[in-house]
């Protein structure tokens, strides 16, 4: 029998391509995809031109106008987008949209973009920054990101937004040392939206300056959130900062500023601690809710309140330190816990309003720093605390108590003929 010979096929390998991102454009609006390097769009001295940069791939095209679509993959994406008219170059007139995908992606903006930004990225510690021009935007930008622990850094460039500035899934936010963030709309600044125990958020407003013409929210997670500003800082609206559970903080300690409308912050059951500096002017309402756990309020002599001031805690133990100027009324409620601690050494043009709960060794102190009439509506609980009056006080109104044991200290104060001990001391 004849043998036939065998032949078995065999693979043979090639060299790696490198296949560069897809493009298309259509109508003046430019589709970006599947980067493989490092991707870099950028507008020219040409009006409509974009310069795209793949890697060591450069594609040129014209008639690009109406809008730029940047779509990642889910590997780590550096995606850069250059309008720089500082450099000669034009700046963008329409929309700009980047879905970085999943992976730690970096976004890299500067320059000017006439439309709006919106700036999505997924999975992954991801970075948007600005590290070779300063920003700006005629129209709303908009970050969303649902996971992971992922930087805002305005990188120390100066970000001009024309209309609202909407950032989520925050874990840091900062500003820089030397630049101004100005903001033609609301900005909201919000955690990352993760289940407990959550992604910490932290929002350092920490530049030159700040303005905001409409109203600023900051809203944090389950984590333990800071919020802080040292830059001189001007909002138009009311100022909301929900921070929920965790150990939070939020300090206002610029120079300068002011808040057109009310102020408003919440806590949940961690602690909280609320600092309101020397240049805390406030035109509308504040409202301060610490919430349970261990809390604290302290703001300043030159603290300014146009409104009314409230501020409550649960039950936990709670400490209020008011030393500002007061237009309007004071409110103070806490709970049930025990060395409930409240200090007023500040000026007051309305009315002393005072609640606390059951718990034990709670403090009040009433000793404005210069002479002045005061009219209290006040209720003691049934645990023991100690009442404080200042040599500057004239008190007038209600002191009630539900059966505790009280101590009063009435000092070298005034009591007029119009106040009234109901079952106190």
């Amino acid at each position: 029998m004849t043998r036939k010979n065998s032949f078995r096929p065999t693979l043979q390998r090639l060299e790696t391509r490198w296949v560069p991102a897809t493009i298309s454009l259509t109508a003046g609006s430019l589709n970006i995809s599947n980067p493989t390097g490092a991707l870099v769009v950028e507008t020219t001295a040409v009006t409509g031109q974009i310069k795209v940069t793949d890697g060591s791939k450069v594609v040129t095209l014209s008639n690009v106008g109406s809008q730029i679509n940047i779509t990642g993959n889910n590997l780590a994406n550096s995606i850069s987008f250059r309008a720089n008219t500082a450099g000669g170059n034009k700046a963008f007139p329409g929309n700009l949209f980047v879905d970085s995908g999943n992976g730690n992606d970096t976004v890299d903006l500067s320059g000017t973009v006439s439309g709006t930004v919106l700036i999505n990225t997924g999975l992954g510690n991801d970075l948007v920054t600005a590290t070779s021009n300063d920003v700006n935007v005629g129209g709303l930008f908009r970050f969303t990101d649902t996971a992971g622990t992922n930087t805002f850094d305005l990188n120390d460039r100066n970000w001009t937004l024309g209309n609202n500035f909407m950032l989520s899934g925050v874990g840091l936010f900062d500003m820089g040392t030397g630049n101004n963030l100005t903001v033609g709309g609301s900005m909201f600044v919000n955690a990352t939206p993760a289940p407990a125990p959550g992604v910490p958020m932290t929002a350092q407003f920490n530049g030159l300056g700040v303005t905001i013409a409409q109203g600023l929210y900051l809203t944090g997670g389950t984590a333990d959130d800071v919020v802080a500003f040292t830059a001189n800082t001007t909002v138009g609206g009311s100022v909301v900062a929900t921070l929920g559970e965790g150990n939070n903080t939020f300090v206002y300690t610029p120079t300068a500023g002011a808040f057109a409308g009310s102020f408003n912050y919440t806590g949940g059951a961690g602690v909280d601690v609320v600092v309101l500096g020397a240049s805390s002017n406030i035109a509308g309402q504040a409202s301060v809710s610490l919430g349970n756990g261990i809390n604290t309020f302290v703001d300043t002599a030159t603290s300014q309140y146009a409104g009314n001031l409230n501020i409550t805690g649960g039950n936990g133990t709670n400490t209020a330190v008011v030393t500002g100027n007061l237009s309007g009324d004071f409110f103070n409620t806490f709970g049930n816990g025990d060395g409930n601690t409240t200090v007023f050494t500040g000026v007051l043009a309305g009315k002393f309003n005072y609640r606390v709960g059951n718990g034990q060794l709670t403090t009040l102190t009433l000793a404005p720093a210069i002479a002045q009439t005061v009219n209290i509506n006040a209720t003691f609980g049934f645990g023991s605390s100690t009442f404080n009056l200042g040599p500057n006080l004239t008190l007038t109104g209600t002191v009630r108590g539900t059966g505790g044991l009280y101590t009063f200290n009435q000092g070298t104060a005034v009591l007029t003929s119009n106040l009234f001990f109901i079952n106190y001391p």
